[in-house]
C-alpha cells in the first residue's frame, strides 16, 4: 500500500506501487552477463536472479533488438508482494510524452498527469501518479526527441501495461504476484500458482507461482522515417513466419499440399 496517502493495496483491480517517484524501486538483483557471438546472431544473456532472466539478441541484417525475458516464480519468502517492470532509460528529451497504440491501430499521445477533458493536476498533484499514467499497450509504444531527431519504439508480443513516468523513460509491467486483497470484490490476492487453489473454506493457493515469458523489441529510428519503420516492425512481430510439416505425397510441383 502507499502509506503516504492511504492503505489501499495493489491487487487484481488496483495498481498502486508504494512510491510515486519511484524512489523505492528495487533492482531484482546484481546482473550476471554472458555474451555469445555468432555469424548471424549475437546474444547477451542476463541473469538478475534465479527467477528473472533476459536474453538480448542482435540479428544480422535486422534493426530490431530483441529482449526475451522470463520472470517467475516471483519469490514471496519475505512475505511481500512484488510488481516486476522492465524499464528503459535514455537521454531523449521526450517532454513527458509517450505514444501508445490503440489496440494495434492509431497511436495516442499520452502526457504525464494530463487529461484533455478535465484538470487532472488541479494544483494537488495526481492522486494515482503511477497507475494513473499507465496505459494498455497491445502492440507497442514510443517516445521521441524532436531536437535530436530520434524516436525510440518498444514493440510487445502481448498486451501489457506501460508508462513514461519521466522524460526519456519507458516502463512495462511484465509480472505481478501480490499477497493482499485489494477489496474490490474478489476476496483473494493476485497470487496465481501452478497448483491452483484449495476449495472452500480454506481457499489456499497450491504450488509455486506462475512463470511468464515474453519479448520486447527495441527500435531506434530517425524521426523522419520512424513511423514507417515502426509499422513495418509491428507487422514483422505480429505476423511472424511459421513452419509447418506434412507427409510428402508425391511431386511437389503438381501436388504441393
Amino acid at each position: 500500500a502507499r502509506s503516504d496517502q492511504s492503505t489501499q493495496e495493489s491487487g487484481a483491480y488496483i495498481f498502486r506501487p508504494s512510491q510515486a517517484d519511484g524512489s523505492d524501486l528495487t533492482p531484482v538483483g546484481d546482473v550476471e552477463t554472458t555474451v555469445s557471438r555468432g555469424d548471424m546472431v549475437t546474444e547477451v544473456r542476463q541473469k538478475f536472479a534465479d527467477w528473472a532472466t533476459q536474453t538480448i539478441r542482435l540479428r544480422k541484417g535486422s534493426d530490431l533488438v530483441e529482449l526475451e525475458w522470463t520472470v517467475g516464480p516471483i519469490p514471496i519468502d519475505d512475505e511481500m508482494g512484488k510488481e516486476v517492470i522492465s524499464k528503459f532509460e535514455t537521454d531523449l528529451d521526450s517532454q513527458e510524452l509517450i505514444y501508445t497504440d490503440a489496440n494495434g491501430r492509431e497511436f495516442q499521445e499520452r502526457l504525464k498527469n494530463y487529461r484533455p477533458t478535465w484538470d487532472l493536476r488541479n494544483g494537488n498533484g495526481e492522486s494515482e501518479p503511477v497507475g494513473g499514467n499507465y496505459y494498455p499497450i497491445t502492440a507497442g509504444a514510443y517516445i521521441k526527441d524532436d531536437q535530436k531527431g530520434l524516436q525510440l519504439s518498444i514493440l510487445t508480443d502481448r498486451a501489457q501495461g506501460g508508462a513514461s513516468l519521466a522524460s526519456g523513460q519507458m516502463e512495462f509491467m511484465v509480472h505481478r504476484r501480490l499477497l493482499a486483497d485489494d477489496s474490490r470484490g474478489v476476496a483473494e490476492a493476485l497470487n496465481e500458482t501452478v497448483g491452483g487453489m484449495d476449495p472452500y473454506p480454506t481457499w489456499e493457493r497450491k504450488g509455486d507461482g506462475i512463470v511468464v515469458s515474453g519479448t520486447h523489441y527495441l527500435l531506434l529510428s530517425d524521426v523522419s522515417d520512424a513511423m514507417k519503420e515502426t509499422r513495418a516492425a509491428m507487422d514483422t512481430v505480429y505476423q511472424q513466419l511459421h513452419t509447418f510439416y506434412g507427409k510428402y505425397t508425391g511431386d511437389a510441383g503438381s501436388n504441393p499440399l
